[in-house]
């Protein structure tokens, strides 16, 4: 995985949209709250006021926007990791994140596995460091809540995004609601927002599997995809450890399946694509 653009809110970008309303907490700044009082790297973050108490009943947001005319790989994979603290009260004020496929037309929270765009790949499959759906804020959204005390890092992806067929542009929104109580919690403080691109597999892009097939992604946590072109069919997928036992068989129907692997221990695998007399193998590589 390799970083491609890289916003550290040290100086001005066309890729950050702060919302315009007045209700709008966000600011870009230096943080002199009494816990969030520096940023992660040199002097600015972005954050929900650098300086004055949450108001009650907020509700705004800021907005990262990528097009394809820059980033021309976001149709095939879009990986997004920040640092970010949160001081929030438990359970009611947060920030959640929602992203937009359509160009605004609809928006959907990152870890919702219940809609369909295409082949898309759901976040928290391949996430790090993101909140649950049990994790529920005043407005009824998923979101980090509670304190995070120091810095940490989180990450989603999706694979195989159907930006080509909607426009032009995927929109990540970075929200944040608080309820109506008056209290002293800081909000949320966001730094160095990275988009990365994905080598898939370290063989091949989702356009192009190469000998037939590929895996995504590799190494793996949980889950992963398999993409099959041009192979004969019946298909059995198998995995088996480096010792030649098989752990795991499929029966592959559809040129794209995902394939819970959250039973196999950490490690390095082989995976073999059976077709009738021909065997495609990979090497898989389990990393939790």
């Amino acid at each position: 995985m390799w970083p491609e653009d890289s916003c550290t809110f040290e100086s001005g970008t066309e890729i950050i949209k702060i919302d315009s309303s007045y209700s709008n907490v966000w600011q870009i700044g230096q943080p002199s709250k009494l816990n969030f009082n520096s940023a992660y790297s040199g002097s600015l973050a972005i954050m929900t006021d650098t300086a004055a108490a949450i108001p009650v009943n907020s509700d705004s947001f800021f907005e990262a926007i990528y097009t394809m005319d820059e980033f021309w790989f976001i149709p095939y994979t879009f990986v997004l990791s920040f640092k970010h603290k949160f001081d929030t009260e438990i359970g009611s004020d947060g920030g959640y994140i929602t992203i937009s496929f359509d160009n605004r037309q609809t928006w959907h929270n990152i870890i919702e596995e219940n809609f369909d765009y295409g082949w898309s790949l759901q976040p928290s499959w391949c996430s790090d460091n993101l909140y649950s759906p049990e994790d529920t804020l005043v407005n009824g959204e998923s979101g980090f809540s509670g304190n995070s005390g120091a810095w940490i890092e989180s990450s989603f992806q999706y694979g195989l995004l159907p930006v080509k067929y909607y426009g032009d542009t995927l929109i990540v929104r970075f929200n944040y609601v608080s309820d109506s109580v008056q209290d002293a919690s800081e909000g949320w403080m966001i730094d160095d927002l990275v988009l990365h691109f994905v080598d898939l597999g370290g063989e091949t892009r989702f356009a192009q599997p190469d000998h037939g097939f590929a895996i995504y992604p590799n190494p793996a946590k949980d889950y992963i995809s398999i993409i099959t072109e041009d192979v004969r069919r019946p298909l059995q997928f198998e995995i088996y450890s480096i010792l030649g036992e098989k752990v795991f068989e499929k029966d592959l129907i559809l040129d794209f399946e995902t394939v819970d692997v959250s039973s196999l221990n950490k490690g390095n695998y082989i995976v073999r694509l059976v077709s009738y007399r021909q065997v495609k193998s990979k090497k898989l590589i389990i990393n939790r």
